[in-house]
């Protein structure tokens, strides 16, 4: 699946649970939320969104196409995972990717 393939909750129009559910991730990835996800093992891994980045991995900017973008994550044992957006939105619907604000 390409970046600008995954799927929205009404096909291809970007409505407002899609707009929601993209916003909560931004500002997760802007204020260094607590991330946990679980992995097809089922174990899981903790970190903190260390913010929203381009494919080359430079810091998106207003004019990025958030499709193509990547929610850059610091695990606890200080791994760099750069989770592409479509994943990251279909991990996040499915309750195995979960946000919260820091402390």
């Amino acid at each position: 699946m390409s970046a600008t393939e995954w799927t929205t909750h009404h096909g291809e129009t970007l409505a407002w649970p899609d707009v929601l559910d993209l916003a909560e991730i931004i500002t997760a990835g802007r204020r260094f939320a607590r991330v946990a996800r679980v992995l097809d093992s089922g174990d899981v891994i903790s970190g903190t969104a260390r913010g929203i980045y381009t494919e080359t991995d430079y810091l998106a900017n207003a004019r990025c196409d958030v499709r193509g973008t990547r929610l850059r994550i610091t695990t606890l044992i200080g791994a760099e995972v750069f989770m592409p957006m479509h994943e990251v939105i279909t991990k996040y619907r499915a309750g195995e990717l979960t946000l919260q604000d820091p402390i």
